[in-house]
Formats: C-alpha cells, sequence, structure tokens
C-alpha cells in the first residue's frame, strides 16, 4: 500500500498515433503521481478514463485503490469512488480556482487581487520550509500558513454575505479593503501580485 506521504495526481492529455482511430490519431493520458522530494512516478494510459482500458495499463483508480492517506486531486469526478474510502483523504487542489482569480484580476476584477496574494503569500512560505523535516514544515504552516488561510476565508464570507444582502462594499468597508489587499496579513497593493 502507497502511503506515509501526501501524494498529488494530475493528469494531461497526450496526443498519440493510432491507426484505427478517425485522423490516425487519438487522445490519451499522462498521469503523474508525485510524493516527497524523491518520489515521482509518470504512467502512459490509452485513455483519460478512471480505469486502464488496455493490458499492463494502470488508471488513476487502479493506481488509488493501492494507496492510503492524505492524496492531492482536482475536482475531477474520476477520483469520487476512490475518494469514499475512510483510509484515503481528499486534498482539494486549489490550481483551477486560482488561474478563475488570475483571469479575473486580469480582466480588470480588483477584488480578485486579495486571492491572488494569498495564493502567493503560500508559495512564499512553502518555498521558505523545502526540505525542512516534515514536522518542521508542519509547525511553520500552522503559524505562517493558517492566518493567510483564515484571512482568506472571513474575506470571502464577508463577500457572501455583502452579496446576499445586495451591499456592494466600498472604500473604507473592511470586505472593500481586504479585496484591493490593505487588510491583514496578506501582502498590501493593487498591482498584480501574481507576475
Amino acid at each position: 500500500v502507497l502511503a506515509a506521504m501526501v501524494m498529488h495526481l494530475d493528469a494531461t492529455g497526450l496526443p498519440v498515433l493510432d491507426r484505427d482511430a478517425a485522423g490516425s490519431k487519438r487522445l490519451g493520458a499522462l498521469w503523474g503521481y508525485v510524493g516527497d522530494e524523491n518520489v515521482a512516478a509518470y504512467l502512459y494510459a490509452s485513455t483519460g478514463k478512471k480505469n486502464a482500458q488496455r493490458p499492463g495499463e494502470i488508471g488513476p483508480e487502479e493506481m488509488l485503490a493501492r494507496r492510503t492517506g492524505y492524496t492531492v486531486a482536482d475536482a475531477s469526478n474520476l477520483f469520487d469512488h476512490s475518494f469514499e474510502r475512510p483510509d484515503l483523504i481528499e486534498c482539494g487542489c486549489n490550481m483551477h480556482g486560482r488561474r478563475c482569480w488570475t483571469k479575473a484580476l486580469d480582466a480588470g476584477d480588483t477584488r480578485a487581487a486579495l486571492p491572488i496574494a494569498a495564493y502567493k503569500k503560500l508559495y512564499e512560505i512553502e518555498a521558505k520550509i523545502r526540505g525542512l523535516a516534515p514536522d518542521d514544515k508542519l509547525a511553520v504552516r500552522q503559524a505562517e500558513s493558517k492566518p493567510v488561510f483564515d484571512e482568506i476565508v472571513a474575506w470571502g464570507r464577508g463577500v457572501q454575505s455583502t452579496r446576499a444582502a445586495g451591499v456592494r462594499p466600498r472604500r473604507g468597508d473592511p470586505v472593500h479593503d481586504q479585496a484591493q489587499g490593505r487588510a491583514g496579513a496578506l501582502p498590501r497593493g493593487r498591482r498584480h501580485p501574481h507576475r
């Protein structure tokens, strides 16, 4: 059983030659399974389906059947059955969400500045603790990452409550100021913090 460390998994589509397919090509998948600094496996599958379609292949559901513990994955429904097990702990991946915030900020929606600043701060913390022992990483994450996470959750709740009440945050309101990056543990300023 694969365990002991956090595992991240994701796939990318990979066009492959196939004489029997329309246009002589079809889309396979290259699955990446990454653990700590020393463990990574990349497995090709002839489709992007959750189970292998050909002899010798391993799909993500078959790989996850061999795993227990924390596993980072996106919200694909390919993983739903696997994460029904209590010994396989799903940790959501935020990269798709981050891309949406980046697009919103690039389109001029300054409300996206705070979430993007939060991602930037979390990446800086992760870069700082790279190479530390697991217990030391956890201590730094609790001390430095948790306040960032708590602030972004509070900001999101504030945005939801003001929207539900039909109120648009204005300069000087905590929700507006947080959206502009002017409050709390996150960097200040209106520039694009993801660049």
